[in-house]
């Protein structure tokens, strides 16, 4: 009887034990500060969440140089399917700390990278400057014309382009 009486006991104490353990873990966490709280709304509000649709860089493709990977334009100054200068080469490896020289423009896969990086950030500045995301054609007027291109009366040409080329004649681009 005495074994039992012992064997209650501790089963008892451990069960007490476990009690005290779930309640001390799951107890009332002190909530954050005001400050903190702010930050993270902060934070949370700059975050804007923007994609490249790949329909697009084709499209891109497309209008730049039917899709030659090895096209040269510009006076030499445009290089590769999607004819980047290096300015634009720069300014990627500027905003993602990457190292590419403008004869990676001659690689499709390269800069294709490159142009979604670069487009995604005119994107970010155009949000922040205008309060919505851009639609398709004000991000061909980016790549064609720079963070304002969007602004600027010389890439009507290029949106007039890409109007006749692929919208009239509803070019389905498959690549």
């Amino acid at each position: 009887m005495k074994t039992l009486n012992t064997l209650l006991i501790t089963l008892y104490v451990t069960m007490l034990l476990f009690v005290f353990f779930v309640i001390s873990r799951t107890a009332s966490k002190p909530t954050p500060k005001k400050v903190e709280i702010s930050q993270i709304e902060f934070c949370v509000s700059q975050r804007v969440f923007i994609t490249i649709n790949d329909d697009l860089l084709t499209k891109i493709a497309w209008l730049e140089s039917k899709f030659d990977q090895f096209a040269v334009g510009d006076n030499g100054k445009a290089k590769g399917m999607y004819q980047l200068w290096n300015t634009y080469i720069q300014e990627h490896n500027r905003l993602y700390g990457t190292n590419y020289v403008h004869d990676d423009a001659f690689c499709p896969y390269t800069s294709r990278h490159i142009v979604k990086g670069v487009l995604v950030a005119m994107a970010k500045n155009f949000y922040k400057n205008e309060g919505r995301i851009p639609n398709e054609v004000e991000l061909l007027a980016m790549h064609n014309g720079g963070y304002r291109g969007y602004k600027k009366n010389t890439s009507l040409t290029y949106i007039q382009r890409y109007y006749d080329e692929i919208e009239t004649k509803k070019l389905h681009l498959v690549k």
